[in-house]
């Protein structure tokens, strides 16, 4: 297939199910297209710029096909960041990780914990953060509960549970399809022996009585591959202390998907 087409089949399919999230929560197309501009603009910044000169906006709108006065504009603009946001999730994230990890009753499972326990843990795990906002984010999120004056760990897994109108799940809907797009587009752009995992099988055909077995065993597989993940990152990681040579971030996800009707033929790739 052409590349041209085979990418424009692409995209179509990429932005399908974005359109859809979009348009549940009121996202117009002229919010979108200003948004698409934006990430024009800040990606052939940062990305496309010739070795050892400086990125003029006149270059700017010969890549991105965007007017010089878009693209000054663009650049000018001061947009509200989600990295408060992010910032709040991955202390939690983080909380979660280290309780798991480090805070083992004697069966293995994590321990209870006293509210004296949990801030040092806080304070471990998540620097400076005070320990009754992450506690009120992780009650909100029903990843713990209290008992008896003692905190229960209900998951592992920081999901939060609260209105979307709050962000914060939209926001990990973005990290995580990033992290899958970041991966294929590394694949593209590097020789097969650096490609990065991405994998995966499917089956179209599935009588719709097999679905919850189905679904109940490809969820427990998944966790165990997660949880196996956590151990070998949380083993390499050096915490908030100290920064690491060449820090780099390393994310392994697993997702799940079940479609009605016919797609496509069955595969695995």
């Amino acid at each position: 297939m052409d590349p041209r087409a085979a990418l424009s089949a692409a995209v179509v399919r990429l932005l399908t199910p974005l359109v859809r999230v979009l348009l549940r929560h009121g996202m117009a197309f002229a919010d979108f297209a200003e948004l698409a501009k934006r990430t024009y603009v800040q990606v052939a910044d940062k990305d496309f710029a010739l070795p050892g000169k400086r990125q003029t906006d006149s270059r700017i709108s010969v890549l991105t096909g965007l007017t010089r006065k878009d693209v000054a504009r663009l650049q000018a603009d001061n947009v509200a960041s989600d990295a408060a946001l992010a910032a709040e999730r991955n202390r939690a994230a983080r909380v979660l990780n280290a309780w798991v990890l480090k805070r083992k009753a004697e069966d293995g499972t994590p321990a209870l914990l006293t509210m004296d326990q949990f801030a040092e843990l806080v304070k471990e795990a998540s620097g400076d953060m005070p320990a009754r906002a992450v506690l009120d984010e992780l009650l909100a999120a029903e990843a713990v509960q209290i008992d008896e004056g003692l905190l229960r760990l209900l998951t592992q897994d920081y999901r939060p549970q609260g209105s979307e109108k709050d962000g914060r799940r939209l926001l990990i809907l973005g990290e995580h399809v990033r992290d899958l797009l970041e991966s294929a587009d590394h694949n593209l752009t590097h020789p097969p022996e650096d490609a990065f995992i991405l994998r995966r099988v499917y089956f179209d055909n599935i009588p719709a009585e097999a679905v919850p077995a189905l679904r109940a065993a490809l969820r427990a597989a998944g966790e165990d591959v997660i949880a196996k993940a956590r151990e070998q990152l949380a083993q390499a990681d050096l915490g908030d202390d100290l920064v690491a040579p060449g820090r780099t971030r390393v994310s392994l996800g697993v997702y799940y998907l079940e479609e009605s009707g016919p797609k496509s033929p069955g595969e695995s790739s």
